[in-house]
């Protein structure tokens, strides 16, 4: 600087400080991959599946971003899971976890009122005057 003073700089720096969702499947019966979910809000709408270990991490969302996590095309065989909300925090993970239950089926018999043996995962009838019924 030839023997003078440097002059003062002044530096502006914007850092956006974003976050991301991890969404975990897990299932009675092992079936976590292809698993299909659609994430909405703060202008985000998009729709995505789960690898074969049963997770997806979405990457660069908006920290203060409040989203709806919902499970797309839940075969019969489950309950089907309930939304849930999460809200994105700067250089944070937040995680959700969505199970599929196995629907449960009993026998009963109409016509003495006894239970009977446990149905097939369908509703369909066991034998005669015996019925399948959803406990959800």
């Amino acid at each position: 600087f030839g023997g003078r003073d440097p002059k003062a700089i002044t530096l502006n720096v914007n850092v956006e400080m974003n976050g991301s969702l991890k969404i975990v499947k897990t299932s009675e019966d092992g079936v976590v991959s292809g698993v299909r979910f659609r994430v909405t809000g703060n202008g985000v709408d998009t729709t995505v599946q789960t690898g074969s270990d049963g997770t997806i991490t979405i990457p660069n969302l908006q920290a203060g971003s409040k989203l709806t996590i919902t499970e797309l095309d839940v075969k019969d065989k489950y309950v089907t899971p309930k939304s849930q909300t999460v809200t994105i925090e700067a250089n944070k993970t937040a995680t959700v976890t969505f199970s599929n239950i196995l629907k449960k089926w009993n026998g009963h018999d109409h016509k003495s009122g006894q239970r009977n043996r446990d149905c097939p995962g369908r509703r369909i009838p066991c034998r005669r005057g015996l019925r399948c019924v959803s406990r959800e």
